[in-house]
């Protein structure tokens, strides 16, 4: 007794120990990352394997020794890391890859689904193909987790009441130890550790039965439900659905669901499988609806495709849609056969599951550059005449599309910039609004003259300011201006004006506000700071309003700038002085 306490304790301490070893681990990272001298590819490569490889050897503890774990989890996490940095090549920064959710479920099937197979293959005398094994840890896997990350959370709730509680007695030592630098890395790890090690002590006890069979309590209503969608579909007709964008997700959540709980049916062998009539002809019913469900999500995805083109998400759907539709095909296939179908069923989950992971792998790879693909279908229909201008998404090609889209939109721009090309140019310029619009150096030299000759400032003899300003100023934002100001007033003047004054008196330097009407008929303004270094800074402008009066016409606004009448003045507001800070009322 007392040997196998001491081996529980041991087996707890390096469990535990591994965890705040994958915690740090990441700290480290982070911290790096945050100081900005980290190589991007290199941060992705290396926080690849690092999540990889401590995730899948707690996964694998337990099965298997810590040796084999170990090598078994590095064989999973190297290729991984290295598809992922393949993959972050194809972004304008790497670890642009980290926020992208299509790459991220691959990797995450990189990363999980050969576990069982290297479980089985572990096992003394075990075939990597067993199905009993696979079935039974690809589940045991998901419920420890989820029962660890219960724990981790439970470590974080009773450290935050202790330190409330610490708190009102003056005692501050969880935040000012625990809480910071790596210490919250540490407790999570440690915590994720430790539970998985209590886990799987309680093997027997915490195992994925009971939640497969509360998930089988479904396989009755889903074929219902199935039905009476199927028949609304009939009835409505196919083309009333186009408008909803959630058609195809929500086809596609619906297939998987079915695809899930025909696998829980089955179980891993015939014994464990659905017994009664009911459940057996609902398992039937799944099987060959799921088919239909597929091919109606690579219907809906077709269709979005021909209406606005391929985009990497769009691409994502096509390939789950098509491994839905295997999976399905595979499923009904069983069922009609009737011999054996179950067990059927069970070798097309096998077959399914190396299937994903290839699949997955190719997604990483550059075999399939999804950005480019998407870039060039999106550029050709831009320059299509026949795309209607709510269908042309520039924004997406510039910053959706990683290095290709990137690559494409800036070829896009320097043809617009050529002579001959101002119906392209005015396309852009009314797609991507005035912040974006291309203007060659010729025009924005005429339109910084136009501007100055129009633009009313005060007091005048600033003209110097004004100069500056306009130098400084982006192209686009000059044509902005240079529109407001040729919208004249009801008396001829010019819908814009510059006042120039001691709006900030504590920096150092110049300061002015320049207002523009815009087309709705409003005032727009933006400020500006120069400090003696002579550099022009933007500042942002705030209104507020200090009576219940009615707000002027913007033209007499306007009109009032332009003479002088509207110089800087001190807000009427009072502060209460704090020392450390100031604060008023808004009214």
């Amino acid at each position: 007794m007392a040997d196998s306490d001491s081996q529980t304790t041991q087996q707890r301490l390096l469990m535990a120990l591994i965890g705040a070893c994958a915690g740090y681990s990441f700290y480290v990272l982070l911290e790096w990352l945050g100081r900005g001298q980290s190589d991007p590819a290199l941060f992705l490569f290396l926080s690849a394997l690092a999540g990889v490889f401590f995730g899948d050897l707690l996964a694998m503890i337990g099965p298997l020794s810590i040796p084999r774990a170990a090598v078994s989890a590095l064989v999973v996490a190297l290729p991984t890391a290295g598809l992922m940095l393949w993959a972050g090549g194809r972004e304008v920064i790497a670890t642009d890859i980290l926020t992208d959710p299509q790459a991220m479920l691959a990797a995450l099937i990189l990363a999980s689904v050969p576990l069982p197979f290297l479980i089985a293959a572990g096992q003394p005398g075990g075939r990597w193909s067993a199905y009993p094994v696979l079935f039974t840890q690809s589940w045991n896997i998901v419920v420890r987790y989820a029962a660890a990350w219960l724990f981790v959370g439970m470590v974080w709730i009773v450290l935050f009441l202790t330190d409330s509680l610490f708190s009102l007695i003056g005692l501050n030592v969880i935040r000012d130890y625990l809480l910071l630098g790596a210490g919250p890395y540490l407790i999570t790890g440690l915590g994720l550790g430790l539970a998985m090690a209590v886990v799987n002590e309680m093997s027997e006890y915490i195992a994925p039965f009971f939640v497969l069979r509360l998930l089988r309590l479904f396989l009755p209503v889903l074929p219902v439900v199935i039905t009476i969608f199927l028949l609304g579909l009939l009835l409505h007709g196919l083309t009333n659905f186009l408008h909803q964008l959630s058609l195809a997700e929500t086809l596609l959540g619906m297939a998987l669901l079915a695809a899930t709980l025909i696998s829980t049916a089955v179980d891993q062998n015939d014994a464990e499988a659905v017994q009664s009539p009911l459940m057996q002809r609902s398992v039937e019913a799944l099987a060959l609806m799921l088919p239909v469900l597929a091919a109606l999500c690579l219907w809906a995805d077709g269709l979005r495709v021909a209406q606005y083109g391929w985009t990497p998400p769009r691409i994502a759907a096509l390939e789950v849609a098509l491994i839905a539709l295997a999976y399905g095909l595979l499923y009904a296939g069983a069922v009609i056969a009737r011999r054996n179908w179950r067990a059927r069923i069970r070798g097309a989950n096998t077959v399914m599951a190396l299937v994903c992971v290839a699949a997955s792998a190719l997604w990483l790879s550059p075999l399939i550059d999804v950005n480019g693909i998407s870039a060039r279908d999106q550029l050709a229909r831009y320059l299509s005449d026949t795309t209607p201008q709510n269908q042309r998404d520039l924004s997406s090609l510039k910053f959706n599309m990683g290095r290709a889209g990137a690559a494409l939109y800036d070829q896009l721009k320097a043809r617009a910039a050529q002579p001959g090309q101002e119906t392209l140019r005015a396309r852009i310029a009314t797609d991507e609004g005035w912040d974006t619009a291309t203007v060659t150096e010729a025009e924005a030299a005429a339109n910084r003259a136009k501007l100055r000759a129009l633009l009313p400032v005060q007091p005048a003899t600033m003209s110097d300011l004004v100069d500056r300003i306009l130098l400084s100023a982006p192209a686009p934002s000059i044509k902005v201006w240079l529109d407001a100001c040729a919208r004249a007033l009801p008396d001829g003047k010019p819908g814009c004006a510059l006042v120039h004054g001691a709006f900030l008196p504590d920096l150092a330097g110049e300061q002015a506000v320049l207002a523009t009407l815009n087309a709705d008929g409003y005032l727009d303004f933006d400020g500006f700071a120069i400090p003696d270094s002579g550099t022009v800074n933007m500042l942002s402008v705030s209104t507020l309003r200090v009576t219940d009066q009615a707000a002027r016409p913007a033209g007499d606004v306007l009109a009032a700038m332009q003479s002088g009448a509207l110089i800087p003045t001190t807000p009427r507001l009072k502060a209460l002085d704090l020392q450390d800070r100031e604060i008023f009322l808004l009214p």
